[in-house]
């Protein structure tokens, strides 16, 4: 993405993070409840909002990059999608689903995602028997290059690094955001 159109998009992204618009959201009586982002508000500036976000562009000349799967068209049996899905409620007892991470001042989106999708799928995969909750602090500290922390990383890196070495959970190495 050209930097001109990262900074159209997240202009607008602020933009529109007003009042009128919780309440259209609201009004349309959504499953959850909308709020102003106080958080973001208080940002002020695009350069300040965007080093929030952590998440590095793909390089298809890394060999990190490279290594990702192809992508596959899964044959559905011919069933149709169901109205409505809730993982919460197909898996109830997988804490980590539904729960949401606060990342604090540290761009560590990179590294919140991939350890929460490891989480729900260890527990899924394991019918609860492995319902704990993975340090992102280590994946953080941990991930190898091109990753740099609250600086930014790539979600790969984390991924390799779940692979290669694993991770404590977050009750041995809890998030500590700065």
């Amino acid at each position: 993405m050209s930097p001109a159109l990262y900074a159209l998009l997240l202009a607008t992204a602020v933009a529109y993070i007003n009042q009128p618009l919780v309440e259209r959201v609201n009004a349309r009586k959504p499953s959850w409840v909308a709020r102003d982002n106080k958080f973001i508000a208080g940002y002020g500036s695009l350069d300040a909002l965007r080093s929030l976000m952590g998440a590095l562009e793909v390089d298809a000349a890394s060999p990190l990059d490279a290594a990702s799967p192809p992508r596959r068209q899964l044959d559905d049996g011919g069933d149709a999608l169901p109205a409505r899905f809730d993982a919460r409620e197909q898996w109830p007892h997988c804490v980590s689903i539904g729960a949401i991470g606060d990342q604090g001042q540290c761009s560590a989106c990179w590294a919140f995602g991939p350890t929460a999708a490891f989480n729900d799928r260890l527990c899924i995969h394991d019918a609860a028997q492995r319902n704990v909750t993975l340090s992102v602090q280590a994946a953080l500290a941990c991930a190898g290059q091109p990753s740099n922390g609250c600086a930014g990383g790539r979600q790969t890196a984390a991924w390799d690094l779940f692979a290669d070495a694993g991770l404590p959970t977050a009750a041995c190495q809890p998030y500590t955001p700065p």
